[in-house]
């Protein structure tokens, strides 16, 4: 289940607990920034999930790659943090529902930073006392 660097595969434990591995932390993280990182790229400009997903794993490198994140689009939008901006007919006939951040969505997303970045900082000022695995 590892690859050569020694890695987790991540496309291998899909459907496998992952609890007592590293990936079960990934999932976590993943779960908790979701509705964050989607308010992000709103903010750049409107933009349908599948785009958001793909500009995620594009600029973390594929560290976070989300299969979907319909669910997280969905409470956002219940919550009237996005709303539906327009719906567009590709090429290949799939309907593309574009969204856009509300005012709501950007007070929202300001205190998902603050908190995020509260709870990330602490944790780093705990584990910078603790000598790097990977060092070791």
């Amino acid at each position: 289940m590892t690859n050569r660097e020694g890695s987790t595969n991540e496309m291998e434990l899909q459907g496998r607990k992952t609890s007592g591995t590293a990936l079960s932390l990934r999932n976590a993280m993943k779960k908790a920034t979701a509705e964050m990182l989607i308010l992000y790229y709103l903010q750049k400009r409107p933009m349908y999930a599948y785009e958001v997903t793909q500009m995620i794993a594009n600029d973390t490198n594929g560290v976070l790659a989300f299969n979907t994140m319909y669910f997280a689009f969905h409470r956002l939008k219940d919550n009237n943090f996005i709303a539906e901006y327009r719906k567009d007919v590709s090429e290949d006939n799939r309907i593309r529902i574009y969204f856009n951040i509300t005012d709501a969505g950007i007070s929202y997303w300001k205190s998902l930073v603050e908190e995020y970045r509260k709870i990330t900082k602490a944790i780093s000022e705990i584990i910078t006392s603790i000598p790097d695995p990977a060092q070791a």
